[in-house]
C-alpha cells in the first residue's frame, strides 16, 4: 500500500459513510446492536456476538504484513459491517477481497456500504460478501485471512486453523489475539495493531510452515535492508529482496529452527519469481 493523502482521504470517506448510513438507516451504534436471534445464532456456533473492529491503521498493519499482490485473495472470516474487506479493496491490488459473516444485519450494513463507494466512483478490487457460518463455509478460494479470533471461542479457532492448514491456497492468517495450543498453524510474529476496543493491541501472523511461507510476509516481520535473522537461531537469511518500509518491533513467540538438510534450495526453487539469491550464513543453533 501506497502512504499519502489519497488514503487518509479514502479512509475518512470509508468512515462517514459508515457514520452516516448507521445514524440515518441501521441505528446498530456501530455494529454493536443486532437482533436477539442473530446473536444467538452467532453464539450457537462458538462465537461471540459483542462486536469490535480493527481500525483503520490496523487495517494499514494487516496489508504491510500480508504483503498481498494481484493473485491474493483477502478473506475477513467474521467481516462485520465490512470495514476491513473495503478497505483491502481500496487499497490493495488483490484478486478479490471476500468478507463472510453469520449476521444478517451487519452483513447488510457492509453491502449498503459498498454499494454507496461504488455510487461515489470510488476505485475497488472485486469485492464479495457472503452470508455464512464460519464453522461450515468454505475457505478454500482464500490465500490471505484475517480472523479477529477475540470474538471466536477456542474451538472453532482451532477448527479454522485445521481447515486453513489444508486448504491448498492458505498463506498468511493474522488474528487479533493468540490462537489456542494447535498442531496446524506456526505464529512467527506479533505486531502492534489498533482496534475499536483497543489502541494498543497486538495482531498475531500465522503460516502453515517456513517453507510454505510468502517470503514478502517473512521479510516484513524478519529482515532488515534484505538480511534477515531466524528466531531461536544466529543464523542470517539473505533474501535476493529489498524492504524499503519501516518494520514495526515484532517479537516472534515461537522458536522455530530452520531444517538445514534441503529446505533452502527448495524454498528457493518455490520462489524464483521472488528471490534471486538464497544463502545461509553460519549453522542453526541445536
Amino acid at each position: 500500500m501506497k502512504a499519502g493523502s489519497s488514503c487518509v482521504t479514502s479512509e475518512q470517506q470509508l468512515e462517514d459513510i459508515y457514520d452516516l448510513l448507521d445514524q440515518e438507516i441501521f441505528f446498530s451504534k456501530g455494529g454493536y446492536v443486532i437482533p436477539k436471534r442473530e446473536r444467538a445464532k452467532i453464539d450457537a456456533t462458538g462465537g461471540d456476538a459483542t462486536y469490535g473492529e480493527v481500525q483503520a491503521s490496523g487495517v494499514d498493519v494487516l496489508l504491510r504484513h500480508l504483503a498481498m499482490d494481484s493473485s491474493s485473495v483477502f478473506v475477513d472470516l467474521g467481516c462485520g459491517r465490512g470495514r476491513a474487506v473495503l478497505q483491502v479493496a481500496m487499497h490493495s491490488t488483490v484478486r478479490k477481497a471476500i468478507g463472510i459473516e453469520l449476521s444478517e444485519s451487519r452483513l447488510e450494513q457492509a453491502e449498503a456500504a459498498l454499494e454507496v463507494l461504488q455510487q461515489q466512483g470510488v476505485p475497488l478490487q472485486p469485492v464479495e460478501l457472503r452470508h455464512a457460518d464460519l464453522s461450515s463455509c468454505s475457505l478454500q478460494e482464500g490465500s490471505h485471512f484475517y480472523l479477529c479470533s477475540t470474538a471466536f471461542g477456542a474451538g472453532i479457532c482451532r477448527s479454522l486453523a485445521e481447515r486453513l492448514a489444508a486448504s491448498p491456497n492458505f498463506q498468511v492468517l493474522v488474528t487479533s489475539r493468540q490462537l489456542p495450543t494447535q498442531p496446524y498453524l506456526y505464529n512467527v510474529s506479533q505486531v502492534p495493531c489498533s482496534f475499536t476496543y483497543g489502541q494498543n493491541g497486538r495482531a498475531y501472523i500465522y503460516v502453515k510452515s517456513l517453507a510454505a511461507a510468502p517470503v514478502a510476509t517473512l521479510a516484513r516481520v524478519w529482515c532488515r535492508d534484505g538480511v534477515c535473522w531466524l528466531p531461536g537461531s544466529s543464523s542470517q537469511l539473505q533474501l535476493g529482496l529489498s524492504v524499503d518500509e519501516p518494520l514495526f518491533d515484532t517479537r516472534p513467540v515461537l522458536d522455530l529452527k530452520w531444517d538445514r538438510s534441503g529446505e533452502v534450495a527448495e524454498k528457493g526453487q518455490q520462489q524464483q519469481h521472488v528471490l534471486q539469491e538464497v544463502r545461509v550464513f553460519g549453522d542453526a543453533e541445536e
